[in-house]
C-alpha cells in the first residue's frame, strides 16, 4: 500500500517523507516545485514497487493536487523500466473535464469538485489515478467524536473525510486525505481507521494541503 506524508520546506518546495524503509535510501528523497500559491501536492510510493505487487506501473508524481478554478499544477510521469521522464510523451486523461483538464501533465482547474487524472505510456500498465481537488473550501471529519478500545487488535473505528467545495458540493476524500494523530502513542490512524494503543484522548486530523478537518478520539481500556 502506498504510504506518504506531505511536508513543505521553508524554501517553498514540497518535500515528501515516505515510510521508514524508503527514507533509509537517499535517492527516495524526492522534491518537486509548487507551481502556484495555494497549489499543494503529495507523492506516494510503495515499499514493494510502484504497484505494490511487482507490476511496473507508470509512476506519476505528485499523486494529489489541489488548485483553484483557473489555477494550474504540473504532474510528471516516469517510466519505471528505465526511470526516464515521459511527461510530454504520455497519454493523459481526466475523469471529468468539467472539473479539471490535463495536457502533457499540466492541470487546469475548470470547475468545483474532484476529478481523477491518469496517464499511459507505451506498453506500461496505466498509472494509478491522481486525485485533483478544485476550489476545496474545507474538510469535515465524521464522526466528530469517536471512541476506540486500547489493544483490541481490531480496527473497528472508522473516520471519514468529506471535501466541501466553495459552491457547497461535496465529495468523499477519506482515501485521498493525509491522516495524522496528535499522539501516536495513544492512537494511530491509517486512512481514517483508528488503532487504539493505550487509554487517552487524541485529536485526529485529515488534511489535503492546507485544508484540514479534525475529530476527537477517546481510547478506553
Amino acid at each position: 500500500m502506498p504510504r506518504c506524508q506531505l511536508r513543505k520546506s521553508a524554501a517553498g518546495r514540497l518535500l515528501v517523507a515516505r515510510s521508514a524503509a524508503s527514507r533509509r535510501n537517499a535517492h527516495h528523497q524526492t522534491r518537486f516545485p509548487a507551481h502556484e500559491p495555494g497549489a499543494v501536492a503529495r507523492f506516494c510510493v510503495s515499499d514493494n514497487g510502484p504497484s505494490g505487487g511487482g507490476v511496473p506501473d507508470l509512476v506519476l508524481y505528485p499523486s494529489l493536487a489541489s488548485v483553484r478554478v483557473g489555477g494550474h499544477a504540473q504532474l510528471f510521469a516516469r517510466d519505471p523500466s528505465g526511470g526516464n521522464d515521459v511527461t510530454t510523451r504520455a497519454q493523459w486523461t481526466s475523469s471529468d473535464e468539467s472539473v479539471a483538464t490535463v495536457e502533457h501533465g499540466w492541470i487546469t482547474g475548470v470547475g468545483h469538485g474532484r476529478a481523477e487524472v491518469q496517464a499511459a505510456y507505451g506498453g506500461e500498465v496505466p498509472s494509478p489515478n491522481v486525485a485533483i481537488f478544485v476550489d476545496l473550501a474545507r474538510l469535515v471529519v465524521t464522526p466528530a467524536a469517536a471512541t476506540a478500545v486500547a489493544q483490541s487488535y481490531t480496527w473497528d473505528t472508522q473516520l471519514r473525510a468529506t471535501a466541501v467545495f466553495t459552491d457547497g458540493t461535496k465529495a468523499d476524500a477519506t482515501e485521498d486525505a493525509t491522516w495524522t494523530s496528535s499522539d501516536p502513542d495513544v492512537a494511530a490512524v491509517y486512512g481514517g481507521t483508528i488503532d487504539g494503543l493505550q487509554p487517552g484522548v487524541v485529536h485526529v486530523m485529515a488534511a489535503i494541503g492546507d485544508v484540514m478537518g479534525t475529530a476527537m478520539v477517546t481510547v478506553g481500556p
